[in-house]
């Protein structure tokens, strides 16, 4: 009673309450009437469960910005939290343990609806979603880069197989057919939308079996080291890396002019920092230059007028120094969208060859924010797969359709570096070592054989129509 005489002092008591019932000391409260409020509207909710600002409003004689406020304040403090109905239109308060039950079996009531597809067929939805199904290739590299991004795989992967695996081939309406090119991949980066960088945590010197991710250039804090080791660095190395630090991005002629290293030494203390994970190059080009053994750049620049030839070293595009890697609640967030968008399906035994991504166990809670928003559907959609399971809304209707379609028995070659190689290990393929020779054959959605240790494998016998690649 203590809170509604100091909202009401003018009222009269019927019958009369001892002082102990009303009495309240407030002046130690900087905002009487405020905390009054909180107190009432706590008390309320305990016996209403959940409603709407306007119904309290109306309940307490309040006007819809005082109960606002006093909702704000409430949810500040942690006492209440909102809860998102849109069957009725707008939001409800409600006290925390009990927005947590209603949380809870919501969620078990959502995931019960869902039913779960086979393996096979998931793998086909795979397929389909990375260009290599029924529907035809992607459209363009950047289709490619965002169903890729963050996947790690030496650099002749990249160029060889998981780009020109979803680009090449005849678009569903028929017209000329679309390939992969070189150039389409450097005009990518250099526009300025993704970068590349090492594809590991930390490491030693950047070789051509090194992988290499690819991501958006407000992504590159999602990969490499948490802190900088610089115990290990030449006298050369911490000149390149100085300067690139206190000037930024430089052209190779500007960074070889600052540190006054020939080429052949420059180049190696790039694979030394780039390996580390501690500078990239805006193009592709530059780091196919590096990577190459010095035979192969004197033939390049016999090949290349004398006068330009010096211009031509390095590739093209600038070097910069990279920023440490950074998994605060955004990162953590991305890269659960960056998950979803590859797999549409994302569980646990799918992070095992994520080499950059986060353990399962800092992405669950986010997931299942995620989730609670409505922005993923939680549940279990794949048989055979254990752990929780989230899917986008569009997947969970793609695995639907594709449940009761017929399977082509078109042949696809996959690199054991694919990701798909990987999540085909739910539908019975085995789990093949990362090797440059090593692939894995489907016809349809079904495992054929694979290749591994210079042999081949068969399930039953190798397709007629199947002309084996020589390693």
């Amino acid at each position: 009673m203590a809170e509604a005489l100091q909202l009401w002092p003018d009222s009269e008591l019927s019958p009369e309450l001892p002082d102990w019932a009303t009495a309240k000391d407030w002046s130690q409260i900087n905002d009487p009437a405020l905390a009054a409020r909180c107190d009432l509207l706590s008390n309320r909710l305990s016996v209403l469960g959940a409603a709407t600002v306007e119904d309290l409003a109306q309940a307490f004689l309040f006007s819809i910005a005082e109960m606002q406020q006093v909702v704000t304040a409430l949810e500040a403090e942690g006492t209440i939290v909102r809860l998102t109905v849109p069957e009725l239109g707008g939001e409800l308060w409600c006290l925390r343990h009990l927005g947590a039950r209603v949380r809870r079996l919501s969620r078990e009531q959502r995931r019960g609806v869902q039913k779960p597809v086979s393996p096979q067929v998931y793998l086909r939805f795979l397929l389909e979603r990375h260009g290599m199904g029924e529907d035809g290739p992607l459209p363009d590299v950047d289709s490619s880069l965002c169903l890729l991004e963050g996947w790690s795989a030496p650099v002749n992967v990249w160029e060889e197989s998981l780009l020109p695996l979803r680009m090449e081939g005849v678009s569903q309406e028929g017209l000329t057919p679309r390939s992969f090119s070189h150039s389409d991949l450097d005009l990518a980066l250099l526009t300025g939308g993704w970068s590349w960088r090492v594809g590991r945590k930390e490491g030693a010197a950047l070789v051509a079996q090194s992988p290499v991710t690819v991501l958006q250039r407000e992504h590159l804090s999602l990969g490499g080291p948490e802190q900088w080791d610089e115990e290990g660095d030449s006298s050369s190395a911490r000149l390149a890396w100085q300067y690139l630090q206190q000037q930024g991005a430089l052209f190779m002629p500007d960074l070889r002019a600052a540190t006054r290293l020939l080429q052949p030494q420059l180049d190696q203390v790039l694979k030394q920092l780039a390996g580390a994970g501690r500078v990239h190059a805006d193009s592709w080009s530059a780091l196919r230059q590096v990577l190459r053994s010095d035979e192969e750049k004197r033939k390049m620049e016999r090949r290349i007028p004398k006068a330009r030839r010096q211009r031509h070293q390095g590739g093209m595009g600038r070097w910069a120094a990279l920023p440490l890697r950074c998994w605060d609640e955004d990162a953590l967030f991305s890269w659960c969208q960056l998950l979803l968008a590859r797999y549409g399906v994302v569980f646990r035994l799918l992070l095992e060859r994520e080499a950059l991504a986060p353990a399962w166990g800092q992405l669950l809670p986010v997931l299942r924010r995620m989730e609670d928003r409505g922005e993923v559907y939680g549940g279990r959609f794949v048989t055979g797969v254990s752990g929780e399971q989230f899917a986008l809304s569009d997947s969970v209707a793609a695995l639907k359709r594709l449940r009761d379609q017929t399977p082509s028995a078109q042949i696809r070659m996959i690199h054991s570096y694919d990701p798909i190689a990987w999540a085909a290990v739910v539908a019975g393929a085995p789990r093949l070592p990362l090797s440059a020779s090593h692939v894995l054959v489907l016809q349809g959605d079904t495992v054929t054989g694979w290749h591994v240790q210079d042999r081949w494998h068969w399930v039953k016998r190798q397709p007629a129509s199947l002309q084996l690649p020589k390693f």
